[in-house]
């Protein structure tokens, strides 16, 4: 059937929905996203310090330097154990996150399947987080 106009349904048109709202599922979704974005950054910022200390060294290997004398004066042992926290931060973050969402999605009547499907994870592991928290 067409609107008053006479015209056909814009079946492509978005599909307003309802606006949620906030919940102690979704505040501590964003919540959980904002320590994941913060650890990312803080991530990338750990890895640019290690690159940089890896250019230092080929700079050193391409003009002769001895690999340790290459190596000597960089800070790869704080730079390395930097890098490996930041990583343990972010899969914490990221953990953090999916259990959020999954709290939050099931707050608002969503299946496990459903959120389980938009995080790119199983039924079972999705079941696994909830039941963990």
């Amino acid at each position: 059937m067409g609107d008053a106009g006479g015209r056909a349904p814009d079946r492509d048109a978005p599909v307003p929905v309802a606006a949620v709202s906030d919940s102690p599922e979704r505040t501590a979704l964003k919540k959980s996203i904002d320590a994941l974005v913060a650890s990312a950054a803080a991530l990338r910022e750990r890895l640019r310090n290690y690159e940089i200390s890896m250019d230092r060294i080929r700079r050193g290997l391409d003009e002769g330097q001895p690999a340790i004398d290459a190596s000597s004066g960089t800070s790869i042992p704080s730079d390395r154990r930097l890098v490996t926290e930041s990583i343990e931060q972010f899969e914490q973050a990221r953990h953090e996150l999916r259990v959020a969402l999954i709290a939050a999605g099931r707050a608002e009547g969503s299946s496990v399947a459903e959120v389980a499907a938009v995080l790119g994870i199983s039924r079972q592991l999705a079941y696994r987080l909830t039941a963990r928290g």
